[in-house]
């Protein structure tokens, strides 16, 4: 038999059924399934023309049938060839049950339609094989019985031995379809219904019009199950046990199908022959099945493939580490073992990270930029990375996540141990701020632990690390407390507080510290921070107390560290450089914010007017920072003592 028919007969077995069930009456499929090398399946040349004159154009339907409404007599009908036919008969048409028989020794005992074989019915060849099961129009359809004169039995749907014994004699199991599906693909269809897909967010960004790809494959998977809806005319069929026949009969043939892709890749088959509608290998990382991707990545399936660019450009690492629970962790860590890319980007760079998407509502201007340019660089140390800014890489998707956060960081940890870089950017945010934005304080700790930099200047107005700690947006993740904890954890691992950080509001911008930007987001709510309290609801009373103990947390923060940047310096050398400088008119670097709130953007600052050494923005300010702190500072000075900026005296006031 040629390569091409038993290539033919290999998609048979394998899709037989999937194709449409609204054949036209008369019409006989080509695609039987030849077990002897000449045999004649249903060779009705003969028969067919004869038949195709004769039949009359009357309307009949099986519910006619079912409640006995057709008078049905017995006859015989007999052709020039040899070949006859005897049974039932209704309206001049084979009907009913009947036996015809071939010249050349074949014959068919079962039930007629319309002179066609359709319903149960058994098919004999001269060897003494034969086929019982259900027919359709003259076709087989559905699952059946193939007995050979030897005695052996098979399946007609996924018989490992006849596949065997197609590929022996010279079959292709690589060999696609006019539909460009191999028979692998077809096999990896009809075993990973949509439904077996898991729920991820590698995928939860893609709008509503870009899933056609996911259609195509819902049709492929509603054309494999159509052939299970012809059983349903058949009465015996029509229900088991509350559940349709045909969900019945592809319950039972799951595991079949799998016995099947794993004889189809032992035989060779590849895995990466086929793209449509995806590669393989994403249907068993998209149904989180561990071994399925094991078994693949072993046939060697490529792990450099990725999904359309309208569906985000996906890379199955992407999809692996985006699955919930341990199923995720073990496909993550076969994924890297097999040498890909662990910092592959998505082809998402336009996407935004959804609790960073605009408000409906137009935010408040509550603060006024006046283009200050905040902390002079004595005050800091610049970062000396210069991140990348793209798509989303596998530890963007992991550390986005939300889920269990063991299993979260047990992935991060794969990624990171297999060189992932955690200095990268995606819609302004580096893995770290994601992390702090999903509430997941494992992943940041492991993130940190790898080298992830927590000065890493970031975009789209996420300011760095410490701003998203701060970010009123994602403090819902989080107590007051563990924010506070998180802000510890954070300055630990060397967090600057006076790390410049750009705000921008319209035309105008300015230059100020993570303080600046908390209070920017803080008055930004209009409706906390910007109605009386006596006003708020309780809920909204404790987020305003949340917000305004955190605040007044950093800003401590803030004024620590300035302190302690001045005292690090020697006196001497300092005293030394401010005569030269005041020599040749160069402004001192002193860092000009409220010594109370923290704030240096937006605000009126004002000296001290006893010690000239600190700046207050308001009364309150004053009065509040006098009664903590400053009162015993101030005092405790001599008051002839010239203070840090005394050469600055004629400018008491400064408007920023």
């Amino acid at each position: 038999m040629n390569s091409w028919r038993f290539h033919h007969m290999t998609l048979s077995l394998i899709k037989e059924g999937i194709s449409n069930s609204n054949h036209q009456e008369g019409h006989v499929k080509e695609t039987e399934d030849d077990v002897e090398q000449g045999s004649s399946l249903f060779d009705e040349k003969e028969e067919s023309q004869t038949e195709e004159d004769d039949e009359q154009l009357v309307k009949l339907t099986e519910d006619d049938l079912s409640s006995n409404r057709i008078i049905l007599t017995s006859g015989i009908q007999e052709w020039p060839d040899g070949s006859s036919y005897k049974g039932e008969f209704g309206f001049d048409l084979k009907l009913g049950y009947g036996e015809f028989s071939w010249v050349n020794g074949e014959r068919y005992v079962g039930q007629f339609y319309k002179d066609h074989r359709h319903g149960k019915g058994m098919y004999f060849w001269p060897d003494n094989s034969k086929f019982a099961g259900s027919f359709y129009l003259s076709h087989k359809e559905g699952y059946g019985t193939m007995e050979f004169k030897d005695g052996r039995n098979y399946q007609t749907n996924y018989h490992d031995d006849i596949i065997n014994h197609l590929l022996d004699n010279g079959a292709d199991v690589n060999k696609c379809s006019d539909e460009g599906l191999s028979a692998l693909s077809m096999c990896i269809i009809l075993y990973y219904p949509v439904e077996s897909f898991k729920a991820n967010i590698a995928e939860r960004n893609f709008k509503k019009d870009e899933v056609s790809t996911l259609l195509i494959y819902n049709s492929l998977q509603q054309s494999a199950d159509a052939f299970s809806q012809c059983l349903l005319r058949v009465p015996s069929y029509a229900c088991v046990n509350g559940y349709g026949g045909a969900e019945v009969l592809l319950r039972k043939t799951t595991g079949s199908r799998w016995t099947t892709v794993k004889l189809l890749l032992r035989r060779g088959a590849d895995p990466n022959v086929c793209r449509i509608p995806l590669h393989v290998l994403f249907f068993a990382v998209k149904a989180a099945d561990v071994g399925a991707v094991k078994l693949l990545l072993a046939a060697g399936a490529r792990t450099d493939i990725r999904l359309p660019s309208r569906l985000g450009g996906l890379m199955p690492l992407h999809i692996a580490v985006a699955i919930p629970g341990e199923e995720g962790v073990k496909i993550t860590e076969l994924i890297l073992h097999s040498a890909t890319d662990p910092d592959a980007r998505a082809e998402d760079e336009d996407d935004v990270y959804a609790p960073d998407w605009p408000a409906e509502s137009p935010l408040i201007i509550a603060m006024k930029l006046n283009n200050e340019t905040g902390p002079p660089s004595e005050y800091y140390s610049s970062s000396s990375l210069v991140p990348e800014e793209g798509g989303r890489t596998p530890l963007h998707i992991a550390c986005e996540r939300e889920d269990n956060p063991k299993h979260v960081r047990d992935v991060v940890h794969l990624l990171l141990t297999h060189k992932a870089n955690p200095n990268t950017l995606w819609s302004g945010h580096s893995p770290l701020s994601l992390a702090i934005a999903s509430g997941n304080d494992l992943v940041m700790i492991e993130l940190l632990a790898y080298g992830a930099d927590p000065n890493l200047p970031l975009s789209n107005d996420i300011g760095s690390a410490l701003c998203a700690a701060v970010n009123t947006t994602y403090e819902q993740k989080r107590t007051l407390s563990n924010r506070i904890l998180l802000i510890d954890k954070l300055i630990e691992a060397g967090a600057d507080m006076l790390m410049p950080i750009t705000l921008s509001q319209g035309r105008r911008t300015a230059v100020g510290t993570v303080v600046d930007y908390a209070y920017y987001k803080y008055f930004q709510d209009k409706k906390i921070a910007h109605t009386p309290y006596h006003a708020l609801l309780p809920p909204e009373r404790e987020i305003f107390n949340a917000r305004r103990e955190l605040l007044e947390y950093i800003s401590d923060r803030l004024r620590e560290c300035v302190i302690l940047k001045e005292r690090e310096w020697d006196r001497e050398e300092l005293r030394k450089s401010r005569k030269c400088k005041f020599k040749l008119n160069l402004q001192q670097p002193f860092f000009k914010y409220c010594y109370q709130c923290g704030r240096a953007i937006g605000i009126r600052l004002t000296l001290c007017t006893r010690c000239y050494e600190i700046f207050t923005c308001s009364k309150a300010c004053k009065v509040k920072a006098w009664n903590e702190r400053h009162k015993r500072e101030c005092l405790g000075a001599p008051v002839v003592q010239k203070g840090r900026l005394a050469v600055t005296r004629p400018d008491v006031h400064i408007f920023e």
